[in-house]
């Protein structure tokens, strides 16, 4: 189930509650007493809906703020996803799936023996007092949520997570070697395009520059005589990078795929591209570290498919829920996050900048260094349902039938992969 994220990051995602300032109708002062889903006999109030909703804005916002205004956009939540809704939109539809995947989950808690321990409940305690501490005072205007509110939705988070888990360690999962053995590659692409991945070479002159396959050739040789890419990449003016693939993938047509499959250890090989060369290195032809972590990663999927299975069925049986107007009022369209300006806080957000490889529209799963710590209280993430319509019945619908593995998430980046 993709939409289930460990740590408590996207957990604790939300003590920011908002009042007038978010574009809300409702007062601050009536959000517990205001229902924002009717969830069969269960009410979930607007101050528990706006906690997981303002935590999630203000953990994407301190994490990826940046990288929008590297785009472009002021305010973030105004991008557009799919040209159909935008960020905002989005971040509106997952919470409140979140929030109604939970009610399921807790549901089936008692019949899976499934209850949170004294220990379960101490970790929730503890990341709450940490969340304290790293929310400036400036945000105490978007929240007024006590500690004990905030325990008892944890909590029930937490249950929920456990439920998951449970589901998911129940059945019986084996991984084959043709889905997990890997092999490993190093390798530099050189471009064709004049003047790219040159450099000075000591080999001919001060002034002479290699570039295009003469550069290829040239760490191929070197390479050869023994030396590692790291040995001449300051030299040279190139920069390695290493890549894991499947042994055995036969809808992989890439070219480095193709090549590498039937590399030995050690062996090197420089090949043709369309548009260059590879220089390849083969540093491992069954690289035991990358098979431990695929067969891992092909087990867990394996798990999730089976919670999927499951999880549909229940969510077919679940109550009727009814998403309210409070709910629709609420807004997410002003930037909470503030920054607070320390050195390295500013580095971090330069680099980040630098390196955005994300597109406008994207997000990604929220991580602070408040909610980077792993607990029994993790984080549902919204299953794509019809939970941003103001009215939906779970059983019965196209929508209440979208699995939990169907999660849109805010986001994936290459840094994801």
């Amino acid at each position: 189930m993709k939409g289930w994220k460990k740590g408590i990051g996207a957990l604790l995602a939300a003590a920011l509650m908002v009042g007038t300032a978010a574009g809300c109708s409702t007062s601050m002062d009536e959000y517990a007493t205001t229902p924002a889903l009717k969830y069969g006999d269960q009410t979930v109030y607007l101050d528990e809906a706006n906690f997981w909703l303002r935590y999630e804005q203000w953990a994407t916002e301190a994490q990826y703020g940046l990288m929008y205004q590297y785009y472009g956009y002021a305010n973030m939540w105004e991008a557009s996803i799919d040209g159909n809704k935008t960020l905002s939109q989005q971040m509106k539809e997952d919470v409140m799936a979140q929030l109604i995947q939970t009610c399921i989950l807790n549901d089936h808690a008692e019949e899976k023996g499934i209850s949170l321990t004294d220990e379960d409940k101490t970790k929730v305690t503890e990341q709450i007092a940490k969340f304290r501490d790293a929310f400036a005072e400036e945000f105490k205007e978007y929240s007024d949520a006590s500690d004990e509110s905030i325990q008892g939705w944890m909590e029930k988070n937490a249950l929920a997570v456990k439920v998951w888990d449970a589901v998911k360690q129940e059945t019986e999962v084996t991984v084959s070697d043709e889905e997990s053995q890997e092999f490993t590659l190093e390798y530099v692409f050189v471009s064709n395009s004049s003047g790219t991945d040159s450099t000075e070479s000591t080999e001919a002159s001060d002034t002479e520059k290699l570039t295009g396959e003469a550069l290829a050739d040239e760490m191929e040789k070197r390479l050869n005589e023994g030396k590692k890419f790291s040995d001449f990449a300051e030299e040279l003016g190139t920069s390695s990078s290493t890549q894991s693939y499947l042994k055995v993938d036969p809808e992989n047509t890439s070219v480095l795929y193709q090549e590498g499959s039937t590399m030995k250890t050690g062996e090197i090989k420089k090949v043709t591209a369309e548009t260059g060369w590879y220089v390849i290195q083969c540093t491992s032809d069954l690289d035991e570290e990358a098979t431990e972590k695929k067969r891992a990663e092909v087990e867990d999927s394996k798990r999730e498919e089976y919670f999927n299975s499951v999880y549909a069925e229940w969510a077919a049986a679940a109550p009727e829920y009814e998403v309210q107007k409070a709910w629709d009022d609420l807004k997410v369209d002003q930037m909470i996050y503030v920054e607070k300006p320390t050195e390295a806080t500013t580095a971090e957000s330069t680099s980040a900048a630098g390196d955005a490889t994300t597109e406008a529209g994207e997000t990604t799963e929220a991580s602070t260094a408040a909610a980077g710590e792993t607990t029994a209280a993790e984080t549902t993430s919204a299953a794509t349902t019809a939970a941003g319509q103001e009215s939906t019945t779970a059983a019965g619908t196209s929508e209440a039938e979208t699995t939990a593995a169907e999660t849109t998430t805010q986001a994936e980046t290459t840094a994801a992969n």
